[in-house]
């Protein structure tokens, strides 16, 4: 395309280049942005990307951790989210391996001298990349959480802090599990799960720091619901002062910085995230699995600690019709498009993926299912925490047709975008056998799957490592040997 000359250029009024502009491809634009100033100027300005980004839909959607506002964002880091997000789609549907950027290596090792801190155990829960990359967190089976710097490869802090004589160092206490929340200010937040070995009880821990000031203990408090006897803590969630913790029907809402705590019963879920006001997850009744969204507001002001699901449902969508030939799991992930302007969008699109099998054929190839809602809100303003609406926004499913594998472990819940890592596995032979994939869904959109071999990831790592941070666009895993901790960029 041969640019325009500027005198019958400038006589075309700005909005109709807008215009014209929003119909070249990315690639496109930034050739234009070379080609002559005044193309440039229009280009080259916040106005320009800022509707670029709003104009992206979730197959396309950028990586905005949810801590970062668009507001507090100039014409660079809008640009580079437009393109990085434009660059990342063909990368990964591309059939050439994935464009891996740059690769950084930790040494969690140098930490675990004469291994005194115990093994990872491997499972993404025990390893998390906090949005956006920043901190590498693992939780050591000896029962200590460590914080390294990914820029500058060094620990941080350990917590509690180790003891001066390290060789009488005993397990007795393990961190069970924990979740990671970002402020705009670059606060760190983590609600930690912690227990002490010969005793029923647990305790709920909220731990806060930043770059410029050192870890400290904002909130502690033990609550009988999450205790031993009440199964293993399958899920932790924090966002902002509202910390979720799910135990075998029991799950525990904490406004942790009003000390107050609500039991929701009798609710069996797969997932938990916590957005604009609600709890939304996936739950399982005996006909099946739901979306269902609970109302923070109705949890705080009720005037029982203990109250029943029913309760406190916002909202609830069926996943699926009843089905009596299909079991399995379920995660979810959220796209809240909050680059997009407020009221031409769903105030959330929720990804669910779930695993299947035929009751009767239980060792036939899994069936993974891809379901896609919307939660909208209806109202004025002050009303929209109490008039949330789960709709169901389409479905389809990816089935390994590969004989050598009968089931599959989600390595990480999808991404805004609706990707996801999964590894499928022979149960039955003495060595696990690993296809690892990245699976891509949007509403309307066919499933795309890209294996991921050694090129791509760079190792092999331990059995069950390999994690996807997808603000950054990171593989992450720990190496076989234990040593190290390998992030590789892919944009």
């Amino acid at each position: 395309m041969s640019p325009p000359s500027r005198s019958k250029a400038t006589n075309i009024p700005s909005e109709v280049w807008d215009e014209i502009l929003s119909l070249c491809s990315v690639e496109d634009t930034l050739k234009l942005e070379r080609t002559c100033q005044f193309l440039r100027s229009i280009i080259s300005s916040r106005h320009f990307w800022l509707k670029r980004l709003q104009c992206l839909d979730q197959a396309h959607a950028p990586d905005l951790p949810p801590h970062v506002s668009v507001s507090s964002l100039g014409y660079r880091d809008l640009r580079d989210l437009v393109v990085r997000a434009r660059r990342r789609v063909l990368n990964r549907t591309s059939s050439s391996s994935l464009r891996i950027s740059r690769e950084i290596i930790i040494p969690i090792g140098q930490a675990n001298v004469d291994g005194v801190l115990g093994k990872p155990l491997g499972w993404g829960a025990d390893t998390l990349l906090s949005p956006g990359a920043q901190y590498f967190f693992i939780r050591w089976p000896a029962g200590y959480l460590q914080c390294w710097d990914v820029r500058d490869k060094e620990c941080l802090w350990t917590y509690p802090e180790l003891p001066s004589d390290r060789s009488d160092m005993r397990e007795t206490r393990t961190k069970c599990a924990f979740a990671c929340d970002m402020a705009e200010n670059g606060d760190v937040h983590l609600a930690v799960v912690s227990e002490t070995l010969g005793q029923d009880q647990r305790a709920l821990e909220i731990l806060g720091f930043s770059r410029d000031n050192p870890l400290s203990l904002l909130f502690r408090t033990k609550t009988e619901e999450i205790d031993v006897l009440h199964g293993l803590p399958a899920i932790v969630k924090l966002s902002g002062d509202v910390s979720v913790v799910y135990t075998e029907g029991y799950l525990t809402i904490t406004f942790w910085k009003d000390d107050r705590s609500v039991v929701v019963r009798e609710g069996i879920f797969d997932a938990l995230e916590i957005i604009n006001g609600y709890i939304l997850g996936v739950a399982s009744f005996y006909d099946g699995h739901s979306v269902v969204a609970i109302s923070l507001k109705t949890a705080y002001h009720s005037t029982s600690t203990h109250v029943q699901l029913e309760d406190v449902l916002a909202s609830s969508c069926r996943s699926s019709p009843p089905s009596s030939s299909l079991v399995g799991r379920a995660q979810l992930s959220l796209c809240t498009f909050h680059w997009r302007e407020e009221g031409k969008r769903h105030d959330s699109v929720i990804t669910v993926l779930r695993d299947a099998y035929d009751d009767q054929y239980y060792y036939d190839f899994p069936l993974v299912e891809f379901f896609s809602f919307g939660l909208e809100t209806s109202g004025s303003s002050s009303e929209q925490s109490t008039h949330p609406i789960l709709k169901s926004l389409g479905q389809t499913h990816f089935k390994a047709f590969d004989p050598q594998f009968t089931t599959y472990s989600v390595m990480t819940p999808p991404s805004q975008a609706g990707s996801t890592v999964l590894a499928f596995h022979d149960e039955l032979s003495h060595e696990t056998r690993f296809a690892r994939t990245l699976a891509t869904f949007a509403s309307g959109k066919e499933v795309t799957i890209r294996i991921l071999d050694e090129t791509d990831v760079g190792g092999k790592p331990a059995t069950f490592s390999l994690n996807v941070e997808f603000y950054s666009g990171a593989i992450y895993y720990v190496t076989k040997c234990l040593q190290n901790v390998v992030i590789r960029y892919f944009d």
